[in-house]
């Protein structure tokens, strides 16, 4: 499933993302969340992932989500630790040098949970 997020008032696009592997009643994975470099800072991304996490929570019923960020960026892992994810491993890319957090939050997750809970 493939979202575009977009400001309301003007209509353009400020992001992207993504829920792969779709296992309803199991999991979903987060992936190419993507907000514009010129909107940073702005609570966008925190906007975007809590809207996934209500749709693959509560319109598709998964009990868990999954997603990987690179470890240099820091500014996505504490968005996502906002909301709740934690970090399961951390491992390399295949056939790269970065090293990247394999995150995961659980619907029920006593760590956190999204705000629309």
């Amino acid at each position: 499933m493939i979202f575009t997020a977009v400001e309301l008032e003007t209509g353009e696009t400020v992001g992207h993302a993504e829920l792969d592997r779709i296992d309803p009643g199991r999991s979903a994975h987060v992936c190419r969340v993507i907000v514009d470099p010129d909107r940073r800072g702005r609570g966008i991304g925190t906007a975007v992932m809590d809207e996934l996490c209500r749709i693959a929570f509560e319109d598709l019923g998964v009990a868990r989500l999954t997603l990987n960020v690179y470890e240099w960026n820091a500014a996505a892992i504490a968005s996502y630790e906002k909301l709740g994810f934690r970090t399961g491993a951390v491992g390399t890319e295949t056939g790269g040098d970065w090293a990247y957090h394999s995150m995961e939050l659980e619907r029920n997750s006593p760590h956190g949970r999204p705000s629309f809970e």
